[in-house]
C-alpha cells in the first residue's frame, strides 16, 4: 500500500475528494488546515488513474492567440498594397 501525503489548495478539496473515491482511495488521516492549504494523507486505490485525473484537475488553461502579429501587419500591407 502507498501512502501519499499531499498539499492541496484548499479551494480544490472537493474535486480532490470526489476523484480520491472514484479511483477507491481513501483518507488515512483527517485532513489538515492550514489557511488556504489543506495537508493530506492518503493511501489511492488505482494510482496512475488518480495521478491522471488529478494531473488534469491542477494543470492551468491558457488560451493563445492564432492570429500573431506579424500576420495582422502583413495582412494590412496587402491590403494597402491593392487599395492603390
Amino acid at each position: 500500500m502507498k501512502i501519499f501525503n499531499e498539499i492541496i489548495p484548499r479551494a480544490k478539496l472537493n474535486q480532490f475528494h470526489e476523484i480520491l473515491c472514484a479511483t477507491g482511495g481513501r483518507y488515512l488521516n483527517e485532513p489538515r488546515f492550514y489557511g488556504e492549504i489543506v495537508c493530506v494523507d492518503y493511501a489511492p486505490g488505482d494510482v496512475k488513474a488518480h495521478q491522471e485525473a488529478w494531473r488534469l484537475c491542477t494543470t492551468t488553461i491558457s488560451e493563445t492567440s492564432k492570429t500573431q502579429t506579424w500576420r495582422k501587419v502583413l495582412r494590412r500591407m496587402k491590403l494597402f498594397l491593392r487599395v492603390k
